[in-house]
């Protein structure tokens, strides 16, 4: 053997006491003091876990021919699995009483990836993890600590389960093979707000992902404001709104989706548009989106992201006066009729930079639409809204983030009906908005956000549930909670064919959120109107779905009739 051999000498005598799987019987007498040598540094894989593997891999061995070629692939093949297809292993004097095992593991000779299979999971999902595994290409340098990391990021926030295999056809090539195990999942959505516009309003929802069709997902919402039984005054916004809706990503086109929404949605808010003054009047808003996402531009290496989504609405807006739902006259619809009908066409774009879609640390979230109106009513419409996230101070358990949100839309035509400007801005009313009005065509908003996030360990949660509850392992129900505190400021303004704003509001607030494991989030915000008059905190309590289903999903960038 070369000088410069490394030494480790260990008696198999004393660990057969220890480990659990340690050779038995004439086993224990036929091996005493085999000797573990490696020929270079460092050690890929430490010394103890190779013994391990070694003396468990004995105890079943059988003094056969060929037993140390067996031996040997089986060490070759625990580095081939860490990325490792160079080590060349040699085994002498297996069976006598000191069996002698070389190890040169050539750590930093260039390893070219040969093959890169994915397979299970659907279109959409194989797209994904070939998109992301960068720079896993065929006949690229192999970078087993990058392969690992950018798997990391697609388990943590796209929720994919994945299997690693490597195997090789000679030194300095290397094989990888992604499987991407099933799976599916039921995600609950809702809030419950109290505030001075809609009273009590309650929205609930559900999301299923994967879970009825392969590469499927389904969605259902309900919403009611100004629920009778704990608000009164008729004068607050009091509309209703379905939305059932299905998504495919099983398509032959990688990173391509296609969907419906089909909405039901009634708004009884507007007093005072007839010829009475005290007549409430309301619109039945009945209809559809068609739409389909596409990826543009990717920088996987940094995780950023140009998506499209093209969406085609169907609507047709119905107008009615007071609790006998007559026609209004004169009519209210642009037509002249009853009912406007609308088609309206329009086109997304979302970038994304954000580093985390479970706790965000730095980067942006960017949309931007255009849309028109065809049929009855002609106008043109866009929106521009995002969220930035910078971090400043973070530790292991601890992370302070600033989160500022905007949002701008504008809404321009010769006949734009004297709803649909306002209602299709999206994110139109701040937190704590005590007025609006129902006939405003452009709005922006602004927040700024500071958010505390403490992730505490599974040992620290044992230790705090012990001390309240007397009780041990109660944490291992919050393993992998997070927990968020945050302070925030919201303005908004809004106005029609003026260039001066109008209607400016302004709020503080508080909130508190709980994180799962996959990145929903149960919170409550409570909001102080501090502009144009001060007044009591309103309440928004809600549970949300993670990231990747509330901005990064297709279906929610698809039409902003429902993006408030």
């Amino acid at each position: 053997m070369p000088k410069h051999f490394k030494k480790l000498c260990f008696s198999l005598g004393i660990l057969l006491g220890t480990w659990a799987h340690a050779p038995t019987g004439l086993a224990a007498e036929r091996f005493q003091t085999p000797v573990l040598r490696f020929i270079d540094t460092p050690e890929q894989i430490p010394s103890a876990y190779l013994e391990q593997r070694i003396l468990e891999w004995l105890s079943t061995a059988e003094e056969l021919p060929g037993a140390e070629a067996q031996l040997s692939s089986f060490l070759q093949d625990l580095y081939l699995q860490r990325g490792n297809p160079n080590v060349q292993i040699q085994v002498q004097n297996l069976f006598s009483k000191q069996p002698q095992i070389s190890i040169q593991e050539h750590f930093n000779d260039p390893i070219m990836l040969e093959r890169m299979t994915i397979k299970g999971g659907t279109p959409l999902q194989r797209w994904l993890v070939r998109h992301n595994l960068y720079p896993a290409e065929e006949g690229s340098p192999f970078d087993y600590q990058a392969i690992l990391q950018d798997l990391h990021w697609l388990e943590h926030n796209q929720f994919l389960p994945l299997a690693l295999h490597f195997s090789s056809t000679g030194a300095g090539k290397i094989g990888l093979e992604v499987e991407i195990l099933t799976s599916s999942a039921i995600i609950p959505t809702g809030n419950i707000a109290i505030n001075n516009i809609v009273g009590t309003a309650l929205t609930a929802g559900v999301i299923t992902d994967n879970y009825l069709l392969e590469g499927s997902v389904f969605r259902v919402m309900v919403k009611r404001n100004n629920i009778p039984l704990l608000s009164s005054s008729s004068n607050l916004v009091q509309d209703w709104e379905y939305v059932v809706g299905a998504s495919s990503n099983d398509l032959p086109w990688p990173g391509v989706t296609a969907g419906f929404n089909q909405y039901n949605k009634v708004d009884y808010i507007y007093r005072g548009l007839g010829s009475d003054p005290n007549q409430l009047t309301w619109i039945q808003s009945f209809g559809g989106d068609f739409y389909s996402g596409f990826p543009i531009w990717s920088d996987p290496e940094s995780h950023r992201y140009l998506r499209g989504v093209a969406n085609l609405s169907i609507l047709q807006d119905t107008f009615f006066n007071g609790p006998d739902n007559q026609a209004p006259n004169p009519p209210l619809s642009q037509s002249g009729r009853q009912s406007d009908l609308l088609y309206l066409p329009s086109m997304n774009l979302i970038f994304s930079d954000v580093d985390d879609f479970i706790i965000p640390r730095n980067g942006n979230f960017l949309r931007f639409q255009l849309a028109g109106s065809l049929g009855d009513v002609r106008y043109l419409q866009g929106t521009a809204s995002g969220f930035s996230f910078w971090s400043p101070w973070m530790e292991d358990n601890w992370q302070g983030t600033f989160l500022f949100r905007n949002a701008l839309g504008s809404t321009f035509g010769q006949n734009v009906p004297f709803y649909r400007g306002f209602l299709n801005t999206g994110n139109w009313l701040v937190r704590g908005a005590r007025e609006y009005s129902i006939t405003e065509k452009h709005s922006v908003r602004t927040a700024q956000e500071f958010h505390l996030f403490y992730r505490p360990t599974l040992l620290q949660l044992d230790a705090l549930f012990e001390k309240f509850t007397g009780q041990k392992e109660l944490g291992t129900y919050l393993e992998g909670w997070a927990f968020d505190a945050n302070l925030f400021m919201d303005e908004g303004a809004y106005w029609r064919d003026s260039l001066n704003p109008r209607l400016m509001q302004f709020s503080l607030g508080i909130g508190i959120n709980a994180i799962t494991p996959t990145g929903s989030i149960l919170g409550v915000d409570m909001a102080f109107p501090v502009y144009p008059q001060p007044a009591g905190p309103t309440f928004l309590l809600r549970i949300t779905a993670p990231l990747a289903f509330t901005l990064y999903a297709d279906w929610i960038n698809s039409n902003g009739f429902f993006l408030r």
